[in-house]
């Protein structure tokens, strides 16, 4: 963790999380916590994610199946977009 102080006065913190999951960061200034504290966030390694195999051969009409596998990503946010020939798109999120 590093805390770089800025020209007007205020802070800019750096960590770098090791594991996927929930952090919990606390800031206390003159030894009492600041507003809004404890800060949570979800930590997230998408690099991890993967797809199963989709045929090649996929017919007009007929509905086709994925898998996307994230067991391994945490609490990550997703989207999914498809793209056809022509450009047109379909965009489905999490």
């Amino acid at each position: 963790m590093k805390l770089f102080p800025l020209s007007n006065g205020d802070y800019l913190g750096e960590f770098t999380p090791k594991k996927i999951g929930q952090y919990r960061i606390d800031i206390t200034y003159n030894d009492k916590p600041i507003d809004g504290n404890p800060f949570l966030t979800e930590v997230y390694d998408s690099s991890h994610a993967k797809m199963s195999s989709l045929s090649n051969n996929i017919q007009v009409g007929v509905e086709n199946c994925f898998e996307i596998d994230m067991a391994q990503v945490g609490k990550a946010p997703m989207e999914v977009t498809i793209t056809s020939s022509t450009g047109n798109q379909s965009k489905t999120n999490d």
